[in-house]
């Protein structure tokens, strides 16, 4: 059997400040657009006035708090899972634990009555989480390169997708919900939900 092989060197970028800046601008742009522009039928955007804006707010500040938050948690946990793997390609949704995830969630659709919003995350995140021990057992092992590592995940990924597919093929208005969840759809969110995403943040930092 061949010696287990070092986990390559991620690349760095040359001016990492630079890109920070840069990205830091965008979101500082598009912030205030979501919050504030509309959309009209005909796909012209207005600006609403102040009446309207202020009935507007605590339906849209929810949503985007909620999408800027998912987003940077996505991100944070992505470069950790790189960092673990040795995987400069490596994240949540290639490796299939954003399809782990989803599985957990039908399964307590399905089997679990009145699943609510912790039932749902709960299952959300023992799916996720049993993927990714398997994809980190597999890397620790130092058995499996990078690249099988990739390609693992990638076909666990499709196999999860798989019955995922056939569920949402069967009908079950229960398994409708799946679809808008695994969308990313801020649809739903609350200012509850969109404090406890504040909080699973804070928990990084």
């Amino acid at each position: 059997m061949p010696p287990p092989t070092s986990p390559p060197q991620l690349p760095r970028p040359s001016h990492p400040w630079r890109i920070a800046v840069i990205l830091l601008a965008l979101l500082l742009i598009a912030v205030p657009l979501a919050l504030v522009y509309n959309v009209q039928p005909d796909g012209a955007f207005s600006i609403p006035g102040a009446d309207e804006l202020a009935r507007l707010m605590p339906w849209r500040a929810p949503r985007v708090t909620a999408a800027l938050v998912a987003g940077a948690l996505l991100a944070v946990s992505g470069l950790i899972l790189q960092r673990m793997t040795g995987n400069p390609a490596a994240s949540l949704e290639l490796l299939g634990v954003s399809a782990g995830a989803a599985l957990g969630v039908t399964v307590s659709v399905l089997f679990i009555a009145n699943a609510g919003y912790w039932a749902q995350m709960m299952a959300a995140g023992t799916g996720a989480g049993l993927v990714l021990a398997l994809l980190l057992t597999l890397s620790a092992s130092g058995r499996i390169s990078g690249e099988k590592l990739l390609l693992t995940g990638i076909a666990l990924g499709a196999f999860i997708s798989a019955i995922l597919t056939l569920l949402l093929a069967s009908g079950d208005p229960r398994v409708m919900l799946i679809a808008t969840w695994m969308a990313g759809s801020t649809y739903d969110v609350e200012p509850q939900t969109a404090r406890y995403l504040r909080c699973a943040a804070r928990s990084f930092s």
